[in-house]
């Protein structure tokens, strides 16, 4: 049996200039052209936290329409899609655009972590083409939708070329944004195969430190532990 281990990319991030938003745990993201999924549960290989109850919030997209707590923020609009435990994420115009939750039971601005399961169902090439995971996204009318972006690519930067993963720094610039430290992730992505995606954001005494990795979610790849 083959796995397929990829490093727990660390990025720096400067101090940030805004509140951050919720800590939460959730099957649940953002993709340019791709889904997310619940998922039937088999002998198989899963992330250690995957149907377990957590603090924070989980999300199985059961149900024809998504809750009232996943709100579209950007000038792309609504284009997210709930059907029987899938969420179908349409290309958006204009950047950036995310789907926040937003429930009322309160928010750590600072550290926040999301697990997804991802699969892009059509990718372009070039610079405009990206999605993918969001964490630290404002709210805030003057800079609503910037975050920190874990995003799929496609586009030849920084030493990389075809498909890899980037971290972006919404309206400032992808993080990392040389060639001794690109802040990407060197994993070959397919499109229309499905993966597990982990990225944390923390905020330690106004050091801010965004995390993420990649890992194929064929029910038998493991996480990597770091």
């Amino acid at each position: 049996m083959m796995y397929i281990k990829e490093k727990f990319k660390k990025c720096g991030l400067p101090a940030p200039p805004v509140r951050f938003w919720r800590t939460f745990t959730a099957i649940a993201a953002v993709a340019v052209a791709g889904c997310l999924t619940a998922i039937t549960t088999h002998a198989q290989v899963y992330p250690d936290d995957y149907g377990q109850t957590v603090n924070g919030y989980q999300e199985e997209f059961n149900g024809t329409e998504k809750s009232e707590n996943w709100v579209p923020v950007g000038g792309g609009g609504d284009v997210y899609q709930q059907s029987s435990g899938t969420l179908k994420v349409s290309t958006a115009a204009g950047d950036p655009n995310h789907l926040l939750l937003q429930v009322p039971s309160g928010y750590d601005m600072d550290n926040q972590e999301v697990l997804a399961r991802f699969r892009v169902t059509d990718f372009g090439s070039g610079d405009g083409p990206r999605g993918g995971i969001g964490v630290a996204v404002s709210t805030e009318a003057d800079i609503e939708s910037r975050g920190i972006d874990l995003h799929f690519r496609n586009h030849d930067q920084h030493g990389y070329s075809g498909y890899h993963l980037k971290f972006l720094n919404d309206n400032r610039m992808w993080m990392g944004d040389n060639d001794e430290d690109p802040a990407a992730i060197d994993y070959e992505w397919q499109v229309g195969e499905w993966y597990w995606m982990r990225v944390a954001h923390t905020n330690i005494d106004g050091s801010a430190t965004a995390y993420g990795k990649i890992w194929a979610a064929d029910g038998e790849t493991a996480e990597p532990d770091d």
